[in-house]
């Protein structure tokens, strides 16, 4: 199975992590790092290595960061980087992360997984007054 590190600024992997338990319940492989105003890039990097090797250097991982560009990005594309079948994302949101959960029990590949939360997570972002629905079938199912 794919090893999950969520992480990004401040307490957003937290809050993500937390979602997903409500919604999918308990997972296993999927662990946050906080990116915290006191850590360097290396104390983060070391954060991340640390969560890594406690789960015996897995051969494949997916790192779900928040923002493109920013440090936890910066940081895991160059442990990534080192490695054939790590990948990263950015700009995570709870659909993405859910649409990893549910898909990584079929898929060993990250970098195609990775495509597949990328898509799912475009799908999730919507303007609620371009929606083709009605207002009453959206409250009700969802879409």
């Amino acid at each position: 199975m794919i090893e999950f590190i969520l992480t990004g600024h401040g307490d957003f992997s937290k809050g993500l992590y937390q979602a997903i338990e409500m919604i999918a319940g308990k997972q296993e492989n999927l662990h946050t790092v906080l990116f915290t105003l006191e850590d360097t890039p290396l104390s983060y990097q070391n954060k991340l290595k640390k969560v890594l090797k406690l789960n015996n250097q897995p051969e494949k991982v997916l790192f779900f960061t928040d923002l493109l560009g920013g440090t936890p990005f910066k940081v895991c594309a160059e442990l990534a980087m080192e490695q054939e079948n790590w990948s990263v994302l950015s700009g995570t949101n709870l659909g993405m992360l859910l649409e990893g959960v549910a898909l990584r029990t079929f898929m060993d590949n990250p970098l195609l997984l990775s495509k597949q939360i990328q898509q799912a997570g475009c799908e999730n972002i919507t303007i609620f007054s371009e929606i083709p629905s009605t207002v009453e079938e959206v409250l009700e199912t969802g879409i």
